[in-house]
């Protein structure tokens, strides 16, 4: 490994990454199976859970709990890449909660910002849901931007890309993607990757041999009989979403709506996955009578889990929330795969 020099992320040559709100710490995972050597500057997380996964699977030098009350300052300067996904519950069309403008999650983007501010990474990277957009009326990333375009030393650009048109990953999951680029690096466009054809589905990433696993809950046996999906189809479906989408309770009129062979196939999932999200209680598969597993959520977001341990003592269904809120494998693996080079050159 290589030696920091006076405080700074310079090295011998070795990739460099920064972190925060890390969760599983997907750029580690992805830069790993890529065979990419790196040292992994620092990670900040709340969650045990996901601190006890990084531990297990990665070697950060720097854990930070809580990024609101450590020195930035004292952060290792010039990291070669730095990525963050802030909590995006408060901007997610699926929180229907009020969202309030004092909420602390709102702060986390300005802190995560400052720190690429004062480390000053080459490239940095941030994810999150598409409807920060449109977030109070677009006053959010009109906020967001503004603070942006006061990085002088600083390129950026933005995209949505979604893992199965840009990641080659059967999941339906869009996100918009910043990424900054130092003008020292003398590039001034963001290689964003282009749309490819997806070579395997949803289904074939599915274990079907194996029958034993998390079961599935009475309650949504009893969704598919109102939804009129049979019990033996071979699909992925996630509740949460398509009980939003096609409510199974009667409505005033006292009945449920049927649904058309088209908004069926739009949940029993056979091609593309529908987005995995960190509520309980994740995908399931009607045929295999039971949820997926956590090697088929991680391939179902772009992993190769055979690269993966999972430390002994975290539930399936405690993965199944870590994985559903992670950043794709399929899409950081195409940016990474674009911005390494520029960082290495």
């Amino acid at each position: 490994m290589s030696v920091t020099s006076c405080g700074t992320g310079e090295t011998d040559g070795t990739l460099t990454l920064a972190t925060d709100c890390s969760g599983l710490e997907s750029p580690a995972l992805i830069l790993k199976e890529m065979g990419i050597p790196f040292r992994s500057l620092w990670v900040s997380e709340t969650c045990e859970h996901a601190l006890k996964f990084i531990r297990n699977n990665c070697e950060p030098e720097r854990i930070d709990r809580d990024i609101t009350k450590r020195d930035v300052k004292s952060l290792p300067k010039n990291p070669d890449i730095y990525v963050s996904g802030p909590p995006c519950s408060l901007f997610s069309s699926m929180n229907v909660k009020e969202k309030k403008a004092d909420d602390p999650r709102r702060e986390m983007f300005d802190y995560v910002l400052e720190t690429i501010e004062v480390v000053e990474p080459k490239v940095f990277i941030l994810e999150n849901v598409r409807s920060v957009y449109t977030c109070e009326k677009g006053k959010v990333w009109e906020e967001i931007t503004t603070q942006l375009d006061e990085f002088r030393k600083y390129w950026w650009d933005h995209m949505v890309l979604d893992p199965c048109k840009h990641g080659g990953c059967p999941q339906s999951r869009p996100r918009v993607y910043i990424v900054g680029l130092r003008k020292d690096l003398g590039v001034r466009h963001v290689p964003w990757p282009e749309e490819k054809q997806l070579t395997r589905t949803c289904v074939s990433l599915l274990d079907t041999h194996i029958l034993e696993g998390r079961r599935v809950a009475p309650c949504y046996w009893r969704q598919l009989k109102v939804w009129g999906i049979s019990e033996d189809t071979m699909a992925v479906i996630e509740p949460n979403g398509s009980s939003r989408s096609f409510s199974p309770y009667a409505g005033k009129a006292g009945k449920v709506k049927e649904l058309t062979d088209s908004q069926r196939a739009s949940i029993a999932r056979v091609e593309i996955a529908s987005c995995m999200v960190s509520h309980d209680p994740g995908p399931f598969v009607p045929a295999l009578k039971r949820h997926c597993t956590v090697a088929e959520m991680f391939r179902l977001q772009g992993f190769d889990d055979s690269k993966i341990r999972v430390p002994p003592g975290l539930t399936t269904c405690q993965m199944s929330a870590k994985i559903g809120n992670q950043m794709n494998g399929g899409i950081l693996r195409e940016l990474l795969s674009r911005l390494v080079p520029l960082v290495q050159k």
